[in-house]
This record gives structure tokens, sequence and C-alpha cells, in this order.
């Protein structure tokens, strides 16, 4: 009976053990250190208030409404043992609650390609789950989604595990279960090694989904519990919905609305050559927000904005003069910043990095 007993207590420890969860609450302070340096707290390297550790976090405990006591007490490991999202708390300016992110998408016709559906799920399951956590999005907003196959889209979307090439390593069930970058990159990553699952207990696919999709549009984390952009994952909830505060965020950028999913893909190939449909705006300045066809975002980012490839220049510069002066945008702010980037700055500083340089970091072409 004892010798039974004790293999049950083995049996729940090492359950607990393998779901991420860490005994007494306790949490190792170099891993607390990895972790606040990665969500944006803690920079030890700095000359500020986040070089001092006790300070993170205080910022951290913060930021998840618990005593600021500057000690990693069993509140505090709590919520860093929580299966998360991979993105950064600690960006930018505040919105209220909610964070904005300093970019949105320049259309509202927004397109999405799955480059895989994962192997835990059906891919016709996947595929109905995402698209019903876009149309959560697009149902308080003007934006629309699109599914496109032969092309990348401004979200895709694919299940990835360990180091995968964007400086967002996954490591097993857990503990991160996602992440997704902000406009103008639009990547979304699921970690492979985690068991998806739809409509049951377990890491559901739609929740995730909808929070990511969140970040993918511009959207960072919420610190109001309950809000679909919490970046703590709880565990399933049925009758998934929208929080008033991410809703405020959504419109925030881009207004109120209803936009439905729709199905027709945009235009393929490279734009028209010839002259352009209307007269080429004065001094470079662009005269409306939103281009005249869907796929002036694409073919920005495929150089067709300058003169390199001149057949279609006049066109773009007419009727894709938006996207290019966005893409313009894309340049660093510091000379030093391709010096930076070879040496590793765009994956260890990625959210610094990412606005001040863009262009050595390969956000955008």
């Amino acid at each position: 009976m004892i010798r039974k007993m004790y293999s049950l207590i083995v049996l729940v420890l090492s359950f607990l053990s393998i779901n991420g969860l860490v005994l007494h609450n306790k949490i190792e302070e170099s891993e607390a250190e990895k972790m606040l340096i990665s969500l944006g707290y803690y920079n030890p390297f700095a000359f500020d208030a986040s070089s001092n550790l006790t300070e993170a976090i205080k910022d951290y405990q913060s930021f998840y409404n618990l005593p600021k006591t500057g000690e990693l007490d069993q509140s505090t490991a709590e919520i860093m043992n929580k299966p998360r999202c991979g993105n950064p708390d600690k960006v930018h300016s505040s919105h209220g609650y909610y964070l904005l992110w300093h970019t949105k998408w320049p259309t509202k016709s927004l397109t999405y390609k799955f480059e895989n559906t994962g192997a835990d799920l059906p891919p016709k399951t996947v595929k109905d789950t995402v698209r019903k956590a876009f149309n959560m999005w697009s149902s308080v907003t003007p934006l629309t989604f699109t599914e496109v196959t032969d092309r990348r889209g401004h979200i895709n979307i694919g299940f990835y595990s360990g180091t995968h090439g964007d400086g967002g390593d996954f490591f097993g069930p857990g503990g991160t279960l996602a992440h997704a970058f902000y406009p103008q990159n639009g990547n979304l990553h699921f970690d492979e090694n985690e068991n998806w699952v739809v409509n049951q207990r377990g890491t559901d696919l739609l929740e995730i989904a909808v929070h990511e999709i969140g970040h993918a549009i511009g959207i960072q984390h919420s610190n109001i519990r309950g809000t679909i952009m919490f970046p703590t994952y709880f565990g399933y909830r049925p009758n998934l919905q929208l929080h008033d505060d991410d809703i405020k965020a959504v419109q925030a950028l881009y207004g109120v609305g209803t936009g439905g999913i729709i199905t027709p893909n945009p235009p393929t190939g490279a734009p028209p050559t010839g002259a352009p449909s209307t007269q080429s705006p004065p001094s470079g300045k662009c005269p409306y927000t939103e281009d005249k066809n869907k796929a002036c975002f694409f073919w920005a980012q495929h150089g067709y904005c300058t003169s390199a490839k001149s057949d279609s220049l006049a066109r773009m510069k007419s009727d894709c003069c938006n996207n290019c002066e966005k893409n313009a945008l894309c340049d660093n702010k510091d000379k030093q910043c391709d010096s930076w980037a070879n040496r590793g700055e765009c994956k260890n500083n990625f959210v610094w990095m990412r606005e001040n340089c863009s262009k050595a970091c390969k956000e955008c072409s």
C-alpha cells in the first residue's frame, strides 16, 4: 500500500513538472531574469531604472496587478509559470489600459496564408478555427480577411518548434504558446509542441489565434484580466468573446464597422505598365490613404516603387502612392544599425531594434 502511494505521488509530481509548473510556486532568479528581459521589463545594460532587477520585478508586478514587493514571491512566480504569449508586455505608450503598436496596416482589406496547419488537428479544423478568429476582429471593424494560397499574405500562419529563424524560439509544452509580429511583418507562429485542441479543455486554438491576430493587426498586451489581449493563458473559455477593452483597441486603429471575411483573391502578378490612371501626386505627397488596388502592398514590398523596375514606376506612384510612401519609411535611424544587426541585436534586443533599425533587421523591403 505504501509502495503504491509513493508511486502515485511520483506520478503526480511528474505530471506537474511536465506541464511547466514549478513546485511551491517558485522560480529560479536566472530564469526570471531571462523572462523579464524577453518581456521588456529588464535591461541590465540600460542607464535607467530598467537595469535594476528589483525595479523590473516591481514593474512586472504592477502590470499584472500584483503587490509591488520587488521580490519573486509566490503570487509573482505563479503568474510567471503560466503558459503565455511570447510577445513582450512592455513596449511604447498606452491608450487607456490597452496598448497599440506604432504602426498599423495601410489597408483594411488584409490577406492571410497558411504556411502549414500543424499536426494535432485536421487542416480543415485549423482553417475553420482561424477563420473564426479573424471574424471576431472583423465583426467590430471595417477589416476584411481573405485567405490566399499562391503568394504570401499580409499575415502568414504556421506551426513551428524550437528555433525557427525569427528570433522567438519555442521551448516545448506549457511555456510560450505562440507569437506574432506587428505590422507590417505579419508572421504568426504557433508552437507545434503544444497539444492544440478546439472546443475542449487544453490549449485552445481559437483563443490563442484571436490573441495573436490582435498582435498581427497592431494591438499589444492589455493588463486587464479577461481580455483577449491579456498575455497569460488560464485555460479554455467556452463562448469566447472580445472584451470591451479589445474592441476599443482595434477600433482605435481601424475605426468602427463590420467587415466580414471575403473570398475573392487579390490581383496577382506585377502591376500594370503604361500611363497612370490618375495624375501622379505632386512632390511625392500621396493625396489618399487607401490605394486603388489591393495588390499595392505586395508590389511595394517587391520594389516596384523604385526606378529599378521603371516599366511600372509611373503607375505605382499614382495608384499605389500610399504604400510606396510607407515602404520608403523603412530605414535605419542610427549609423550603427548594420553593425548591431550583424552581431545579433535584431534577435537579442528586437523591440528597440525593430523600431530604430528596421532596414538592418530586414523588417521591410
